[in-house]
């Protein structure tokens, strides 16, 4: 256990609960839990001569509440009793930052980090739940759905909008032509877990991405972006939020 730690400092927020649990054996029930929204990344395209390596400019936002966690948990839980109606499910937080910062290590080194999965293990003891759904952020190749193609380039992780001030694209809904191209993303990982032994039973990435039509927003992507309101902001990543997991929790329930 992190001896360190206060327990004050742990924000351990349970949002809510289902049904009571179901009498046969075999019944899981789950906590869902995300550690993807502690920070936003606004990720602008800069073109590379002769190399490999991702050189796009990256400006990294610290989200001060768990306005995005409670959404991708949120997200999880609607799919997950969806795809499993008999499912028992207890939607959790946490503010911990060494849980955060090793979301994926505890479970790509476990050694080191033991640490943080014992903590990890006592936030799920005494909770009656069989298994743990955890949503981490993934780091991958830039993939983000157009009209009939496909853009972006270099490494997208985790939450965040992608902005390429340097193509010109026409809307094929509108018609409309404007300078760049400017998309939300939420590439996350999303793992089923032995709630008493932190044993991973399964694992699927789980991304969403698709460029905005920002050709009536205003002369390229770069303002369009910037004369967002933080309202239609925070929207547009709920939606890929929403996305991500419809297309992955229904793979790990089965």
């Amino acid at each position: 256990m992190k001896t360190t730690r206060i327990l004050a400092a742990l924000v351990a927020v349970f949002l809510g609960m289902s049904a009571p649990l179901l009498a046969h054996a075999e019944a899981r029930t789950y906590a869902v839990m995300s550690l993807v929204g502690d920070k936003l990344a606004i990720t602008n395209y800069e073109p590379s001569v002769g190399s490999h390596l991702d050189t796009n400019k990256k400006k990294i936002l610290d989200i001060g509440d768990t306005l995005f966690d409670e959404a991708a948990v949120r997200a999880a839980n609607k799919v997950l009793k969806t795809a499993d109606a008999s499912a028992s499910t207890t939607m959790m937080l946490t503010r911990d930052t060494g849980l955060y910062k090793s979301q994926n290590d505890m479970f790509d080194a476990p050694e080191a980090n033991k640490a943080d999965r014992e903590y990890l293990l006592n936030l799920l003891k005494n909770r009656n739940v069989t298994h743990l759904l955890l949503i981490t952020k993934m780091r991958t190749d830039a993939d983000l759905k157009m009209d009939h193609e496909k853009a972006g380039d270099g490494k997208l992780e985790g939450l965040g909008f992608y902005i390429d001030n340097n193509v010109d694209v026409t809307s094929m809904s509108s018609l409309r032509s404007t300078k760049g191209v400017m998309a939300p993303y939420a590439y996350t990982k999303i793992r089923l877990i032995d709630a008493k032994t932190l044993q991973v039973l399964r694992e699927q990435r789980a991304i969403a991405g698709h460029v905005v039509d920002t050709a009536a927003m205003g002369p390229n992507a770069a303002t369009a972006f910037n004369d967002m309101t933080s309202k239609q902001k925070i929207d547009f990543i709920e939606q890929m939020l929403n996305s991500a997991m419809e297309g992955a929790v229904p793979l790990l329930s089965k």
